[in-house]
């Protein structure tokens, strides 16, 4: 019989993602939303933790792109172990970025086994 530990078994997957794009006057503020699955949790006490890391790389519509735009760790505590999670991702575009068709690179890490995923996405800056 053959047995693998948990973190060889997990799988990090990164779906569903979400994006829009509100002028709010001088910028415009991005929400955006993705659900992840396959996270390593520890349990502690009467919780469960884990931590997923993301950085976001963006694709102007010139073709040219920001590395690593955006990036946090994103620590996660629940009351009972879950099969996912959404993360919950706000950041503003200044004047500086033109209208136009853009696109997130989500590059997704689980800080406790290292394994990661990639997703990608779309919005518009209109004027």
């Amino acid at each position: 019989m053959i047995s693998c530990s948990d973190e060889e078994e997990l799988k990090l997957e990164v779906y569903n993602p979400e994006i829009f794009a509100f002028d709010i006057g001088s910028e415009n503020e991005v929400n955006s939303t993705i659900r992840v699955r396959g996270f390593k949790q520890s349990e502690e006490g009467q919780e469960f933790t884990a931590s997923v890391a993301y950085e976001l790389d963006l694709v102007k519509p010139d073709g040219n792109t920001e590395k690593s735009f955006i990036s946090k760790v994103e620590d996660l505590k629940f009351r009972e172990r879950v099969k996912d999670s959404e993360i919950d991702i706000q950041f503003t575009l200044d004047s500086t970025y033109v209208p136009g068709k853009y696109q997130i690179i989500f590059n997704i890490k689980d800080t406790y086994t290292n394994n990661t995923a990639v997703i990608s996405s779309e919005f518009e800056l209109t004027e």
